[in-house]
């Protein structure tokens, strides 16, 4: 053995640890046999003394520590010389006894006393080159415990006479009993023995001297020959590393695991977040589903007929709180522009009140927001008398609601509010919950949607007045330029009417509005549309009472038609607009037939009347900032009449030009005191006086029977009369709803009007009643011989609300993707696609359901092209699949219960969606390009509809935790090889006998744990019922028991669906732990043929054993709650009887 192989034996290792790991045991296996060879010497002098008579004096005092024989700096500075050469070590431990005992003789004092231990010294140095010889050949431990036996060494010469020792052990005897007991060189004494147990290193062991026992008898030695340790240290070593290797790799992959359970749990929690928030918001919203946002419009003192305050009317244009939840109306929110695409606010239903109280809560006026509870439960329809008596008390709250919901038109493709009912109805509202506490956040909300001031709110009136786009298009009064007759209608408390001419055959609307809940209004309505189409209109101001008719719940129905109020031209004032009037101009604007008159005064050239721009600086003053006043017959012969809406007079562009020269005022703002009120003036005093030459001047009223604002006409009527309107006529004095009241502006207009009913006491020429029949027959004639023709529509760039065609293609995995709606959390929560007509090829449409919001696939139509290849199944070959809802699964848990923690029931299934079929009109479906059913055709097999789902099975449960790691073995020890010697001295012989101590046995593995179990299994998903709605005559009827005629079904498909979530796998056993390592193990040969020892290598250093793995844990439970009973999710069908009652449901917001 030498260095170089042990490098080869650790390549790992450095030169320098090699040589550092050898120094160090050789100077542990020195210094060991040193200090049993002085404890052998220690036994000599005590037997010594015994035999002597003489007290035994140990020569290291009791207690005191053995010093180190050689220093383990001998053996570094050494180590790269002698490497493992016995002889040079020899030589080296030679030398360094030789110095220390040449040290000590000379640090004697006295040369006499010196000087026999110097010549001690020289001997000892001249006998160590004999002593190897001498040992030659012999067995070291024969000798060692022969001559140390002897322990006569007192008796022994030196002059060769009966010598029995060698030279060396005879020359450390004599040096010994020279130097005596002198306890100083106890370090160095027994050093010079180590040369003759040098020839054993480099051996596979090394001898380690023990005294056994020792008498006068005989004495006993052990010889204990260790076994390879380094051997053993390596197995031990390996089976450590393998350990720690398999532990860290463990703990690296319960590491990952631990990471990937817990993205899968944050996963699972943000769903649930995402419900719970869902669900919290849904209950807040069934709470909160009468609360509304309103925009306060106006605030209208009422009046008794004495003319003393009695209350307010506080006008509200409101809309469901809830709809600034709705995720289709926030998507809206972000499309809004104020460029060439402005489009209706948001589709949604709008409530217009009229709140009666004594006393305006604090803080509420015209323009602020408040919020408040509308509860239509109890409502009453508002027909045949006023919400609150002309006089007398009433109770706070009573209020006037006119309900208007959004309506698409298939003609014109727009989507616009119509009242729901012309009368309104009467309800109740808390006036202690009228409140101005709304969020900052909702506050935006509304102010983008429906501010009166906010910027793009006024951009409507800026972009009909600038805008290029739409070609401003301007009304061509030259064909209107003399007026001989103006035509008040019954509209109750509005104002609806028409300059006409009847000598050129023409008349333009002056305001087109009706009265509340005084009366049923349906058959004057229509008559109105009817009688005035193709008229222009001219608007006062933005009231509702003034231009209520045009979006009535009768115009919708004349949408497209030469009745529909929007295909007019209208010319509109300057103003702020409300959520209401912005909805309606816009629908004008669709068209490029809204004018926003900015003039001061503008009309007909050469004409005899003007419209005149009210001159108010107050923007908030809609009666007279920027509102349009009418003035007619200005000619030299005429009768002139002045219109002033609601407007106060002062604030009429050049009033004063008229004073003195009015025969007719129609009286403001309906007879109110209001508009009478002069900022700088008495009350009236603005009143333009009447020509003085005139006869009977005249002031008009135009309110309703019961006067439902209390005005005070009376005193009202005085204040006219002051100013020389000697005669009153009033609307509400007519005696049909049919009737209307002409006041004649021309010369011998009385002549040219047939039927006409005089007024008592009133001249033909100046005003007469009228029914409205007669009048329109007369008129029409008129018109026709005229040759005077509606203004033409103009191009508008602005998309259409309501498509004309959408064809969509169930190949196409994205097909409705462009139609998504997504919340805030962008998950898609419905598909919206409405159009005039649908066609849907290759159906079923595929519709990807990934989260826990049901998605409504909302399809509105007039009408409907179904297409398929096949038919939904082979079962039902005449049934065609609509759609299919693909609807996630519950996602799997990937990785292992932690050990101790809980494991995972399986996740549900995800949502899925719902079908929202609205069709008004017709039905096409064709299976494998054969017509199966027609509307208006023989009917064959009838209409069959499938709606189908796929997927949405139960999240599996998470595999159960691994069991256990065993525990690990432990390590056994080395065998020893025991060599016992005895020492008879009466015979002068030695015998030996060999055994083998035993060793530690190492201990076997523990065996692995059990796996746990798996998690439960999830619950599958649910969905929503579906339903699809169609008119009667349009589809065949629903199937009735015990009849085969063909009939109109529409079924539940589950394909392969909602599978109950299985129990988890159970966890991996865990893995066995280690033997441990067993020791070098020996066997004793026989000790008379073949003695020594034999090393059973197919025992050393090898395992006990690893213990068996954990058996596997158990397979979780399957989801265990009850199942969905899919049975009861059949889709609704919903039959209208007439396409009018589907269309007035077919945009309703909540689901049917």
């Amino acid at each position: 053995m030498s260095i170089d192989s042990l490098l080869q034996d650790f390549p790992e290792l450095s030169k320098e640890a090699v040589e550092n790991a050898v120094a160090e045991s050789l100077h542990e296996m020195l210094n060991r046999t040193c200090e049993n060879a002085h404890s052998i010497h220690e036994e000599d002098r005590k037997v010594q003394a015994e035999m002597s008579g003489q007290a035994y004096k140990p020569l290291l005092a009791e207690g005191a520590s053995t010093l180190e024989y050689v220093p383990m700096q001998v053996f570094k500075d050494n180590i790269g010389t002698n490497g493992l050469d016995a002889d040079k070590w020899r030589a080296t431990i030679q030398a360094f006894a030789t110095d220390k005992f040449e040290a000590y003789v000379s640090s004697l004092p006295d040369p006499a006393a010196a000087k026999p231990i110097a010549e001690a010294v020289e001997r000892f140095k001249a006998s160590l080159s004999s002593g190897v010889s001498a040992l030659a050949g012999s067995d070291p431990l024969v000798v060692i415990s022969d001559r140390m036996a002897n322990r006569n060494l007192d008796g022994v010469s030196s002059s060769g006479d009966g010598e029995t020792l060698p030279e060396p052990i005879l020359a450390l005897s004599k040096l010994a009993s020279t130097v005596k007991d002198d306890v100083s060189l106890q370090g160095i004494i027994l050093v010079p023995l180590a040369a003759i147990l040098i020839p054993l290193i480099g051996t596979t062991a090394y001898l380690e001297l023990v005294t056994l026992s020792s008498s006068r008898h005989g004495h006993w030695f052990r010889t204990v020959l260790q076994s390879d340790q380094a051997a053993f240290d390596a197995a031990v070593r390996d089976l450590k590393d393998r350990i720690d290797k398999e532990t860290a790799d463990l703990e690296k992959k319960d590491k990952d695991n631990r990471e990937l359970r817990d993205k899968q749990r944050r996963k699972r929690d943000e769903r649930k977040r995402k419900k719970d928030k869902k669900r919290k918001d849904d209950e807040e919203k069934a709470k909160r589903k009468d609360n509304c946002f309103g925009s306060v419009v106006a605030i209208v003192p009422l009046e008794g007929t004495s003319g003393d305050p009695r209350g307010y009317a506080i006008r509200i244009e409101a809309v469901k709180e809830n709809l600034l939840g709705d995720d289709e109306v926030l998507q809206k929110l972000k499309k809004i522009t104020v460029a060439d695409n402005i489009v209706p606010t948001v589709g949604a239903t709008i409530y217009c009140l009229e709140i009666y109280c004594h006393q305006v809560p604090s803080g509420v006026k015209a323009g602020v927001w408040v919020n408040l509870e509308l509860n239509l439960k109890d409502a009453t329809p508002a027909t045949h008398e006023p919400v609150i008596p002309a006089e007398g008390d009433f109770k706070d709250g009573l209020c006037w609601v006119e309900v208007t919901s959004p309506y698409a038109s298939f003609v014109k493709g727009s989507l616009s509010n119509f009242g729901k009912v012309d009368h309104g109805y009467k309800v109740t509202v808390d006036m202690s919950k009228i409140k101005l506490d709304i969020a900052k956040t909702a506050l935006d909300k509304l102010r983008i949607l429906f501010e009166r001031y906010n910027p793009i709110r006024q951009t409507i009136t800026n972009f009909l007045r600038l805008s290029g786009v739409i070609q401003k298009s301007s009304l061509s009064l030259d064909q209107y330029k003399t007026a001989d007759h103006f035509v008040m209608a019954n509209v109750g408390q509005g104002a609806a009417g028409w300059i006409g001419s009847m000598a050129q055959g023409w008349g333009i609307v002056s305001d087109y509005g009706f009265g509340k809940g005084d009366r049923d209004f349906t058959s004057m309505i229509d008559d109105l549309l009817y009688k005035t189409r193709n008229m222009p209109v001219i608007l006062s101001h933005w009231d509702r009472d003034h231009y209520r008719i045009a979006d009535s719940g009768r115009a919708k129905l004349v949408r497209g038609t030469d009745m529909c109020p929007t295909l007019r031209h209208w010319v509109v004032p300057d103003q702020p607009l409300t959520a209401k009037a912005y909805e309606l101009a816009c629908s004008i604007h669709a068209d490029g037939l809204i004018e926003c008159c900015t003039a001061d005064e503008y009309g007909p050239a050469g004409g005899n009347w003007r419209i005149l721009r009210c001159q108010s600086t107050d923007w908030d003053d809609k009666n007279n900032c920027g509102a349009l006043a009418l003035v007619i017959g200005l000619n030299s012969d005429d009768r002139p009449l002045l219109y002033p809406g609601d407007a106060n007079y002062e604030y009429i562009h050049n009033i004063n030009q008229l004073n003195g020269k009015l025969c007719y005022v129609i009286a403001t703002h309906h007879g109110s005191e209001a508009s009478l009120k002069v900022k700088y003036g008495g009350l009236g005093s603005s009143i333009p006086q009447s020509d003085p030459h005139a006869i009977n001047p005249a002031v008009y009223f135009s309110f309703g029977k019961g006067n439902s604002y209390g005005h005070s006409v009376e005193k009202v009527l005085k204040l006219y009369k002051d100013h020389g309107y000697k005669t009153p006529y009033a609307t509400a004095g007519l005696a049909s709803d049919k009737d209307v009241l002409i006041a004649c502006i021309g010369p011998n207009m009385q002549n040219m009007l047939p039927n006409a009913r005089l007024i008592p006491g009133v001249p033909a020429d100046v005003a007469v009643y009228h029914d409205m029949d007669s009048y329109f027959s007369f008129m029409e004639e008129r018109f026709k011989a005229s040759g005077i023709t509606p203004q033409a529509r103009q191009a508008s760039s602005t998309p259409p609300v309501v498509a004309d065609i959408i064809t969509l293609d169930g190949n196409n995995k994205d097909a409705l993707e462009p139609y998504a709606v997504r919340d805030e959390f962008q998950q898609v929560v419905k598909y919206r696609v409405l159009a005039r007509k649908l066609i849907i090829n290759n159906c079923p449409l595929f519709v990807k359901c990934e989260s826990d919001a049901p998605i409504q696939v909302l399809l509105q139509c007039e009408d409907i092209e179904l297409h398929a290849s096949a038919g939904a199944s082979p079962s039902a070959p005449e049934s065609i699949p609509v759609v299919l809802f693909d609807v996630k699964s519950g996602d799997p848990w990937e990785g292992y219960a932690d050990v101790a923690g809980d494991v995972m029931v399986g996740n549900e299934g995800y949502m899925g969606g719902f079908l929202d079929l609205r069709v008004v009109g017709n039905w096409l479906v064709r299976i494998a390009d054969k017509d199966v059913y027609k509307s208006g055709e023989i009917e064959q097999q009838g209409l069959h509809l499938q709606v189908q789902y796929q997927g949405g099975r139960g999240g599996d449960g998470e595999k159960g935790a691994r069991g256990g790691v065993g525990t690990n073995g432990s390590n056994g020890t080395n065998d020893e090889c025991v060599v016992d010697s005895y020492f008879d001295p009466w015979s002068a012989t030695t015998s030996y006998s060999y055994s083998v101590k035993a060793g530690a046995q190492a201990t076997p593995g523990g065996n692995g744990g059990q796996g746990g179990q798996g998690g439960k299994g999830g619950s599958p998903s649910v969905f929503p019922v579906s339903q699809v709605m169609a008119t009667q005559s349009k589809v065949p009827k629903q199937p009735q028991s015990g009849s085969s005629d063909p009939s109109f079904t529409v079924t539940l498909a589950l394909l392969s669906f909602g599978a109950q979530g299985n129990g988890g796998p159970g966890g991996d056993g865990g893995r066995g732990g280690h033997g441990g390592v067993q020791g070098q193990r020996w066997k004793a040969k026989d000790k008379f043929f073949d003695p020594g020892f034999e090393e059973l290598k197919d025992q050393s250093f090898k395992s006990a054993g690893d213990g068996s793995p954990g058996p596997q844990g158990f397979q979780g439970q399957a989801f265990e709650g009850p199942l969905p009973k899919y049975d009861d999710f059949q889709p609704k069908v919903v039959i209208c009887a007439t396409e009018e009652e589907t269309h007035e449901r077919f945009m309703e917001e909540e689901f049917i």
